[in-house]
């Protein structure tokens, strides 16, 4: 037991020594990123939409191929993009 119990200590110490060096991204680079992403998401989401709407193929019995939807998972992405740059300001 006193072996497995020192094994993990050495490896939380290890651990908190490789953390230090990790270089963390600054705010504006976390905020750049945010962007990037949501840009992106509404893109792939604006272009799916179109290129369902012109095949009309899809899942037409399925709830999830509609606007509502869409737009719904949209706006939960843009809320939760939005808290996480809230929370993570200092």
């Amino acid at each position: 037991m006193a072996g497995t119990i020192g094994r993990i200590t050495e490896f939380v110490k290890e651990l908190r020594n490789e953390l230090r060096k990790v270089s963390w991204p600054d705010r504006k680079e976390v905020e750049g990123a945010t962007v990037v992403i949501l840009i992106t998401v509404f893109a792939f989401g604006f272009y799916l939409g179109v290129v369902d709407l012109i095949f009309g193929h899809g899942l037409p019995s399925s709830p999830l191929n509609t606007w509502a939807w869409s737009l719904a998972a949209l706006g939960l992405l843009v809320l939760i993009g939005y808290l996480l740059v809230i929370t993570t300001r200092g």
